[in-house]
């Protein structure tokens, strides 16, 4: 009975604790990438916009696309790790029914 009520009361919620912890962690160390790759490329804008030439539509819209690829893939590895918590959480908890449930 207080093994149950142990797993039940203490070791799971740590558990959940724990997994939420990780998580959000991988989803600081993305979105603190997502800033970086941005500062970069804003940098690289700036610097072009102090050259002596004027800046073609051509180099506006690669820069736009710049940042669109860099949203676009942190979007697609947010995506990718949700999906593996996702299905982290279905199989820890048909562990946790254990077998035969």
């Amino acid at each position: 009975m207080l093994g149950v009520l142990y797993g039940t009361l203490v070791a799971k919620p740590r558990r959940q604790v724990r997994d939420s912890v990780d998580h959000l962690m991988r989803l600081k160390i993305m979105f603190l990438a997502y800033l970086r790759r941005l500062h970069q490329a804003d940098q690289a804008y700036t610097r072009r916009m102090l050259d002596d030439k004027l800046l073609s539509i051509e180099e506006v819209e690669w820069f736009s696309e710049v940042v669109a690829r860099i949203m676009e893939s942190t979007m697609e590895h947010t995506d990718q790790g949700l999906g593996r918590r996702k299905n982290r959480g279905v199989s820890a908890r048909e562990s946790d029914a254990g077998p035969g449930t």
